[in-house]
């Protein structure tokens, strides 16, 4: 946002919700961006349009104003909420917030939903949702939603079990079990000797979308390969070598493009 927010945040917020503005989408991100909480009534009430609810549901996360909570609520009760609206609700995280994340978590009819909501409480401290995120982990019928659980709470508590329970998964026979193993080794938890020694092995993997995170995830670290040999990762290099072979082929594929 440019610095005149004085002239600016108030001329965009008559904009938000007037049917007749052809850059309401973008108005609305630059509002979230201006961190300038004045936009807040003008963003609550844009959450009511079909088509502009779901960024004005990101702009209120990115503001993390608490009058923002209860209109959030309503939306996902209502049954017109997506990502967005579960990630503004764990970016303000107030207790009500955070109840309705672990409700979403245990009762909502949609995967989807269930799925980005055990995402969502990865950017909340841990608390009292580590209850619903255990209860997922070990029970939620979709095996996608219990891998996302597990490695949200592998991130929060460290635990080896579901980290372990992650790792499995990568040699599951169910695609999208092997999928969503593959996404949260090489996006979700800590960089490390071990996560970087199963990203090199998933570069193994038949399916393209499942390798394919590897691959990236690998590419954005070759782009500086200095990383492998920093004091922070000293041990990578000696990972890389073991798997000498897929290592080259790593090289020759950044190369290439």
């Amino acid at each position: 946002m440019p610095r005149h927010n004085d002239v600016l945040v108030p001329l965009f917020c008559r904009c938000v919700n007037d049917p007749e503005c052809p850059a309401r989408s973008d108005i609305i991100r630059e509002l979230g961006f201006s961190g300038d909480r004045r936009a807040v009534p003008a963003l609550i009430q844009a959450l009511n349009d079909p088509t502009f609810g779901c960024p004005a549901a990101a702009a209120l996360g990115q503001l993390k104003d608490e009058r923002a909570v209860e209109p959030l609520i309503a939306r996902v009760r209502a049954g017109r909420a997506g990502p967005y609206t579960l990630y503004a609700l764990s970016a303000i995280r107030t207790p009500r917030a955070i109840d309705c994340l672990c409700d979403v978590l245990a009762n909502d009819k949609s995967q989807h939903m269930r799925e980005h909501s055990a995402i969502a409480l990865g950017w909340v401290k841990p608390g009292r949702h580590r209850e619903a995120l255990q209860r997922a982990w070990r029970g939620d019928p979709d095996m996608r939603v219990r891998i996302f659980s597990a490695c949200t709470l592998e991130l929060q508590q460290h635990d080896e079990g579901t980290f372990q329970f992650i790792v499995r998964q990568l040699k599951s026979r169910d695609l999208q079990a092997r999928r969503a193993a593959s996404e949260c080794i090489c996006f979700r938890l800590e960089m490390s000797s071990r996560t970087i020694l199963l990203i090199i092995q998933t570069l193994r993997d038949d399916d393209e979308e499942t390798a394919g995170y590897a691959w990236e995830e690998l590419d954005k670290h070759l782009a500086d390969e200095t990383i492998f040999y920093s004091s922070e990762h000293k041990d990578f290099k000696g990972i890389a070598d073991q798997y000498e072979s897929l290592w080259n082929r790593v090289k020759a594929n950044w190369k290439d493009k």
